[in-house]
């Protein structure tokens, strides 16, 4: 493979997190990721590395390689490997099969022709928390600061949590990253983390759940599923707005209950949205 190739495919692996096919868009979203760890960096960058390297080994589809698409899971498993535990060399071997575990789990969801999205990525996280809980391992909470609503922050930190950053700037470049992608998915992720933060005030949230992004980051995932590259039908955009709403309330529900929902509101919503999409009888799904 040429280097230029394996350099796009590497970036592509960034930015599928945000269902974007654009290097560019992932090399933001590695630097916002290095804005405020440069530990959870170099684990997105592992992650990436590894299921793209298992696809790869295991004559996954080449396009389906090519495109990122047993990158982006595996680039959020290992962000959640150091988010959660201890930087180690055991660590770092948990970090390894959880990527090469989404990688697998990638690749059956596709066959079964199921849009994977960031499934894969809650499975193999979920499984290295039930392990940690099985040993014992102290899993760190995420600090949340005090203080009144930031409405820059609550937008911003919307986008960021979705690979589990709590960095305003972040969360800017993040948005960037999508906008040089899509315009478009760019505002339907906005509204999306903007939603979020509302509903945290309206259900009564403290200012820091809002300024945190902590009911938004798989709004904005939903938002940009339903993005196309031009304005959407209003049928589209019910479903958007449908498909948000479901995820705050998901995302509620876990945050109330301490339960450790990853992007599995968006992945939940989403399908839902899908399958309601295909029981109205629609010739072609939503996303096309």
């Amino acid at each position: 493979m040429k280097t230029r190739a394996a350099i796009d495919i590497f970036f592509r692996g960034f930015s599928q997190v945000m269902l974007q096919e654009n290097a560019l868009t992932g090399a933001f979203f590695l630097f916002g990721i290095a804005l405020n760890s440069l530990e959870m960096a170099a684990g997105a960058s592992l992650g990436v590395i590894i299921g793209t390297l298992a696809a790869s080994m295991l004559r996954f589809n080449e396009k389906e390689v090519a495109r990122g698409l047993y990158g982006f899971n595996a680039c959020l498993a290992g962000i959640a490997c150091v988010a959660f535990l201890d930087t180690s060399a055991w660590s770092i071997a948990v970090l390894v099969l959880a990527a090469a575990l989404s990688t697998l789990v990638t690749k059956k969801l596709l066959e079964a022709r199921i849009k994977p999205f960031t499934a894969p990525f809650v499975v193999a996280t979920w499984v290295v928390l039930a392990l940690a809980f099985l040993f014992g391992v102290e899993i760190p909470a995420a600090p949340l600061q005090s203080g009144g609503l930031d409405v820059f922050a609550a937008a911003s930190t919307g986008f960021s949590q979705v690979m589990l950053q709590n960095n305003a700037a972040t969360g800017v470049t993040f948005a960037l990253g999508v906008a040089v992608s899509s315009p478009f998915a760019f505002l339907y992720g906005l509204i999306g983390s903007l939603s979020g933060a509302l509903a945290a005030l309206a259900l009564a949230q403290s200012f820091s759940v809002a300024n945190a992004g902590l009911l938004g980051f798989n709004a904005v995932l939903c938002g940009i599923a339903f993005a196309g590259t031009r304005l959407a039908a209003p049928r589209k955009i019910v479903f958007a707005l449908a498909a948000i709403a479901l995820s705050i309330a998901l995302s509620f529900a876990a945050l109330a209950y301490g339960f450790p929902a990853l992007t599995a509101p968006f992945v939940i919503a989403t399908w839902v949205a899908l399958a309601l999409n295909e029981k109205i009888g629609t010739k072609k799904g939503v996303f096309t």
